[in-house]
């Protein structure tokens, strides 16, 4: 199924800031066409955790899973070693 907001997410990704991407538009742009689509999904994988995990796009997974992050099932992946955005944060160890 083809969302109608399709066109307008298209224009956004190819402008907006992948900071931006990934803490406002990904999030909006899926709760969106989920809301119109109407479809809920039993189990919810995600790969690349350490790129997706953000409030907006949680929201997101949050409306796409029967019984929500709370209360579906879900498996959630990422790589967390040698990671770009791991440069500035001080080792705890």
């Amino acid at each position: 199924m083809h969302s109608s907001f399709a066109a307008d997410f298209l224009e956004k990704e190819q402008v907006e800031s992948p900071a931006v991407l990934y803490d406002r538009i990904y999030g909006d742009f899926g709760s969106l066409a989920i809301e119109e689509v109407g479809t809920l999904y039993e189990v919810l994988v995600v790969d690349e955790a350490q790129d997706l995990l953000r409030p907006g796009v949680l929201d997101g997974f949050d409306a796409w899973l029967k019984g929500g992050l709370a209360g579906g099932q879900w498996a959630i992946f990422g790589d967390f070693q040698r990671q770009a955005f791991l440069d500035n944060v001080p080792e705890t160890r």
